[in-house]
């Protein structure tokens, strides 16, 4: 049976716009994937254009402002 990516089925991996604290949080889930070293050599193969969220511990993808803050809904 395959290992399974740590990942698998949790949509902040592929999230356009995280806090430093989430991808912390999800690369300390990374360190421990079965799969890290797979996931980084496929990452590096993608345009960060499609690569977005965070792959192997590393943030990919959309680069965002350290300043951004997500906009709060009107209510």
């Amino acid at each position: 049976m395959a290992a399974r990516p740590a990942c698998a089925g949790d949509p902040r991996f592929t999230a356009d716009f995280l806090s430093a604290a989430a991808v912390a949080q999800l690369a300390r889930i990374c360190a421990q994937c079965p799969v890290r070293q797979a996931c980084a050599a496929y990452a590096d193969t993608l345009s960060p254009y499609t690569a977005s969220g965070v792959w192997a511990g590393r943030r990919r993808g959309v680069v965002q402002r350290a300043d951004y803050r997500p906009r709060k809904e009107a209510s």
